[in-house]
């Protein structure tokens, strides 16, 4: 009886310390990057070492990070906006304020947040842009950064730099620090 009690100490530690190991795994990361295997923009290499968890659809995105004990930014690569992740992300997107959302490939938030994702379904189209001038935005490269406040206010804004995690993650770790750090992010009008 008491050899069966040590067993079931020594088993609950090694589950307790696996548990608490997956926890702290997760609490290094420091993105979550929807991409495709075979077409990403941002190098796997460049990935691993600055702890970027990847995935491949937007069901395990949700899943990873809604498993998270913190919150870290999302970054979604153009080339991942397929049927089944666009129709996740156009639901899911507005649902999360103070999260900063990376698109990678398009340094023009206007493109993507009107014409691939469709978040706004065409109601805030700017008044002085053809569909030409729009579809040219897709063209540009680099990232963009979208965010929602607490109060429900929408920010975007591009960023023509070259596609690393590194750059990215500089914009990412200023979002975090809340809405008044967001604004300043923003172009001056």
């Amino acid at each position: 009886m008491k050899n069966t009690y040590c067993i079931l100490i020594i088993l609950l530690t090694v589950i307790l310390q696996g548990c608490s190991s997956l926890s702290a795994f997760n609490d290094s990361k420091k993105a979550i990057y929807l991409t495709v295997k075979e077409n990403s923009i941002l190098k796997p290499q460049d990935l691993e070492e600055n702890e970027v968890i990847v995935v491949n659809s937007f069901k395990e995105l949700e899943e990873k990070f809604n498993s998270l004990s913190k919150t870290i930014p999302v970054l979604i690569d153009k080339n991942a906006l397929n049927k089944t992740n666009t129709e996740g992300l156009n639901n899911w997107i507005p649902k999360q304020t103070s999260l900063p959302v990376i698109f990678v490939g398009y340094s023009n938030p206007t493109y993507i947040l009107l014409k691939e994702l469709d978040l706004y379904e065409n109601k805030h189209m700017p008044p002085n842009m053809s569909d030409k001038q729009i579809e040219e935005l897709k063209h540009q490269k680099g990232f963009s950064l979208m965010y929602i406040t607490t109060t429900g206010h929408n920010y975007g804004v591009g960023f023509d730099k070259e596609n690393t995690v590194q750059n990215i993650l500089e914009i990412t770790d200023q979002a975090l620090k809340g809405d008044k750090a967001v604004e300043e992010l923003m172009p001056e009008q």
